[in-house]
Parts: C-alpha cells; structure tokens; sequence
C-alpha cells in the first residue's frame, strides 16, 4: 500500500514531525533538530523490518499439525502487530475448541484443524501482508 513517506519528503517533514513531536519543536533547537532529521532521512533507505512468513496453510489435518502464532504467520515486529495477531489465533483456536469440545467423534482433532484453518487462514495471511506492506512500521 502507499504511504505518505512521499508527502513527508516533499514537505520537508516539518508538518508531520510537529504534529507527532510537538513538544519537541517548541524548544529554540527546533530546527536544528529538524535538519538532523532531514540529513537522516535523505542518507538512510526507508525498509521494511525483517523476514515475515506466508504460509499455505494452518494446519495439515490427517497428521494432527496445526501452526499457531510465528509459526503460522510469522511478521516482523511493528506497534506489536505479531503478538496481537498471535493472540487472536490463539482466540479463534478457542473458539473452534468450545465449537467441538461436545463431539465425541474420534476425528475430532481433524474437525479442529480444518475449522481453525477455515476460520483463521485468510486473516493471517492478510496480516502478514499489511506489515510486509509497512502498515504501522
């Protein structure tokens, strides 16, 4: 997705570093400061974090496997998106557990896994997708 690293450039990052740091531009050393931050950013490459993981799947039913949290969607760390995106696999887990927990049926670990996976998948892999995209880095 686009951001507005653009806009920043092109404003000269005064607006937006005002709007989040304004404590910081009320100083007499406010400029100065802006500068600095200018020469960073004109030196340094703007990438995203780290190494994320897409996976096909959540789960492999017939041998009882089912990936939660890293291992299922593994995202570099931004705003905590990784761990929030963890415990809302465990959450959804949960749910599909107390949708079974009455079965008596012999397979009901592969009913579990699919229903995690069915439930679950799209939304992980769409997470993954928004930090690779940079969404609140």
């Amino acid at each position: 997705p686009e951001g507005k690293l653009a806009s920043f450039h092109q404003s000269g990052y005064k607006e937006p570093l005002t709007k989040l740091l304004p404590d910081l531009f009320d100083r007499a050393q406010g400029d100065a400061i802006l500068q600095t931050f200018k020469d960073q950013m004109r030196a340094n490459q703007i990438s995203n974090g780290g190494l994320c993981v897409w996976s096909s799947c959540l789960g492999h039913a017939p041998s009882g496997v089912l990936l939660l949290g890293d291992s299922g969607h593994g995202m570099w760390p931004s705003l905590g998106q990784g761990a929030n995106c963890a415990l809302e696999s465990v959450s959804v887990f949960v749910k599909c557990l107390d949708g079974l927990s009455s079965s008596s049926d012999e397979a009901w670990t592969e009913k579990l896994i699919v229903a995690f996976q069915e439930a679950r998948h799209k939304d992980a892999v769409s997470a993954v997708d928004l930090t690779y995209g940079g969404i609140g880095a």
